[in-house]
């Protein structure tokens, strides 16, 4: 009669021929195990692969975590926010809407802790006139434009609006049933900023850029002349 070890690291269990009723439990018990002797046309009857990833995994896995450090794989996320324009009783409305990020509640809970990394591509500004009358002066006409040069930055005046090649004219009265769009693609040179800092480092950079809006005359009464949607495609890459 034949004896068979079958051996699981430090531990050895005999057993008497392949149709040992205990032989399908052994291997359950021991998944690694082998038979060992000396004799001829016994080998290796049962070697399992070893517990974790194979090789050919681990590769696939750290290529896939590899993607978000690599500066060269960037991500693209759109990013939404609202608000309203109201003028105020005599005053020429001269106001702006940055395209820093850090006031969109997805990039600074949720964006910002994931990448090291970011610069605006494109944006667009949506107002919807919502002046009441058209005795108003506040649905007089209204000067829009962009500017790469100022983030957060009221315009000095109508000029400075209308100067921008980029200017357009539109009115706050809602009778019109007119929606005006205006909407810029950031040139491709921009470079990335700092997550935490997305326009500290000043123009053609990060988040860098405004849009701006200035009215022909003093507004009356105070009174809401514009709903607005700000939407902004930004880009990330470097993931933390």
């Amino acid at each position: 009669m034949r004896t068979v070890a079958l051996s699981h690291k430090a531990k050895t269990t005999k057993i008497h021929s392949l149709k040992d009723p205990h032989w399908t439990k052994l291997l359950s018990i021991f998944p690694m195990a082998e038979v060992k002797t000396s004799e001829p046309g016994w080998s290796l009857i049962k070697k399992e692969r070893k517990s974790g990833p194979s090789e050919e995994q681990k590769a696939a896995m750290e290529g896939a975590a590899s993607i978000f450090v690599n500066p060269n794989v960037t991500y693209q996320f759109r990013l939404v926010t609202t608000g309203t324009l109201t003028t105020t009783n005599g005053a020429v409305l001269a106001t702006f809407v940055s395209w820093d990020p850090t006031n969109i509640t997805e990039y600074s809970s949720y964006l910002i802790f994931m990448f090291n990394e970011v610069r605006i591509r494109h944006a667009k500004w949506t107002l919807v006139p919502v002046a009441s009358t058209t005795a108003n002066a506040t649905s007089a006409a209204f000067a829009i434009s962009s500017d790469l040069g100022f983030t957060a930055s009221a315009p000095a005046n109508l000029a400075a609006v209308i100067d921008n090649p980029t200017s357009r004219i539109t009115t706050s009265n809602a009778n019109t049933g007119r929606i005006f769009e205006i909407s810029v693609a950031v040139p491709n040179d921009y470079l990335f900023g700092a997550v935490t800092s997305p326009v500290g480092n000043g123009p053609n950079e990060g988040c860098y850029g405004q849009f701006q809006i200035a009215s022909f005359i003093s507004t009356f009464p105070t009174e809401n002349a514009f709903s607005w949607i700000f939407e902004g495609i930004y880009e990330f890459r470097s993931r933390t």
